[in-house]
């Protein structure tokens, strides 16, 4: 049997070889995926609220997803 302190070694090496290998997303990729996210549940609170009557408070949130979207694709240009 090995002792464990010979195999640590290893496996630490081994962890961190795979670590590194693994291609990293870039940070527009990264931004784009958050910002799916941000829409995707800023459109359902939206039909939340106009489902449940709130025509005011949908419009509030529809004209911050706007917003948001506007300033997203400026940040995506640069």
């Amino acid at each position: 049997m090995i002792p464990r302190s010979k195999t640590a070694g290893w496996q630490d090496i081994a962890s961190t070889g795979a670590q590194t290998m693994m291609p990293q997303p870039s940070p527009q990729a990264t931004i784009i995926k958050n910002a799916q996210r941000v829409i995707s549940l800023f459109e359902k609170s939206i039909d939340a609220f106009n489902q449940r009557n709130m025509p005011e408070l949908a419009a509030q949130w529809n004209r911050i997803l706007l917003n948001y979207k506007r300033s997203l694709a400026a940040r995506l240009r640069t």
